[in-house]
């Protein structure tokens, strides 16, 4: 979770698909695509929170 949580921070809040890879490799991550669902799930929360 601390992974994503620095991915989103790095990404400005915003999932920018051009800057995904280098973000990968600045956290450690090797496996892009779980990177990506796990950023797209916290994405979810996140807007489903702000609009409670």
């Amino acid at each position: 979770m601390t992974a994503l949580l620095n991915a989103r921070a790095l990404l400005g809040g915003r999932i920018d698909w051009q800057a995904l890879p280098v973000v990968a490799e600045l956290i450690g991550f090797d496996d892009i695509e779980q990177l990506i669902e796990g950023l797209l799930i916290l994405q979810d929360v996140i807007n489903a929170q702000a609009s409670d």
